[in-house]
């Protein structure tokens, strides 16, 4: 799923639009993948290659034989799941939500969110080979807004990305979140604060 220039734009945007009603701020992030899982993957063929040899147990193999066969089945299997589609489909969906929440955080504080002088800063994530999205909200935001709030951001904009509309997904979940910014911390003038504490650009890694 890739987003052209005119996407970003649109998004960034979006961004402007939504922070102009209120006093938090809005960064968002798409991720590729976060985590590439080979290891995951491989160990699943491995498993696979030893679950082989007790299998063939009743065609009477030689022992040496039937290692050998282990040996290929291992190699071969390991060779297939570090093929992008296949490797993705052997981790478990908690593992992979766990690795997107994981970096999710990591966004959150890498690129300061948590730093803005109200801490209303938001993060959109979006991972999109685990199909994850999350909001991860700062203490002066997230203890306000109930938490079905959030998951119905989270869950209309996987859907859209679901039906191939990422940009589109993205552009409306950051009016949903103004919306929500809007309403607990409206734009005031009155704060001492930077006007643009973080970047509206999309990250994409």
């Amino acid at each position: 799923m890739r987003l052209t220039n005119s996407d970003r734009k649109r998004i960034e945007e979006a961004i402007v639009a939504a922070e102009a009603r209120t006093d938090g701020e809005i960064y968002c992030v798409v991720a590729r993948e976060s985590d590439d899982y080979r290891a995951v993957a491989a160990l699943w063929a491995v498993l696979a290659a030893l679950l082989a040899g007790p299998l063939l147990l009743p065609a009477g193999l030689p022992p040496a034989t039937l290692v050998l066969v282990q040996l290929v089945a291992a190699l071969l299997l390991g060779a297939l799941s570090q093929w992008e589609p296949v490797r993705h489909r052997l981790v478990p969906r908690a593992l992979k939500r766990r690795r997107a929440h994981r970096t999710a955080v990591e966004m959150f504080l890498a690129h300061n969110i948590h730093a803005t002088p109200e801490r209303t800063g938001l993060l959109l994530f979006v991972s999109l080979a685990e199909r994850h999205a999350e909001v991860v909200a700062d203490t002066g935001i997230f203890g306000e807004v109930a938490d079905e709030v959030w998951l119905e951001l989270v869950e209309r904009l996987t859907a859209r990305i679901g039906e191939g509309a990422l940009a589109a997904g993205l552009v409306e979940a950051i009016g949903t979140a103004g919306d929500i910014l809007a309403a607990h911390v409206p734009e005031t003038g009155a704060r001492v604060r930077p006007p643009n504490a973080l970047p509206n650009a999309l990250v994409e890694i």
